[in-house]
């Protein structure tokens, strides 16, 4: 896989705080949701933007993420000052090597770096 594109979630777009998702989530997903501020790739991230230790993240249907992360191009798609504090973290992490964005988000991205 040459490239990967995708979008990132914030905290209010979790599916640990959706009701919906209520009957696939454990003891151990609710328990950590304060600790999670958002998602990439369809995966729910820790407060450090790592991938969350969480089960639910194990129910995923998605491409392998070492598969996503040997990716020569990983693109994100992203816009909004509520966003800035996961994809800063996903952007130290690695998990992101491009990204589009509007311009108030790229400012509020390099008060951050």
């Amino acid at each position: 896989m040459s490239a990967v594109i995708t979008g990132i979630g914030s905290r209010s777009s979790l599916p640990l705080s959706n009701p919906k998702f209520r009957p696939y989530l454990t003891n151990t997903d609710i328990q950590a949701a304060d600790e999670c501020i958002g998602s990439i790739y369809g995966f729910v991230l820790d407060r450090g933007g790592k991938i969350a230790d969480i089960e639910l993240n194990g129910k995923l249907v998605a491409v392998p993420f070492d598969d996503i992360m040997s990716a020569r191009h990983k693109i994100a798609v992203v816009s909004g000052r509520h966003k800035t504090e996961v994809v800063s973290k996903v952007l130290k992490n690695g998990y992101i090597n491009e990204i589009i964005t509007n311009a108030e988000t790229a400012l509020r991205l390099l008060d951050l770096a």
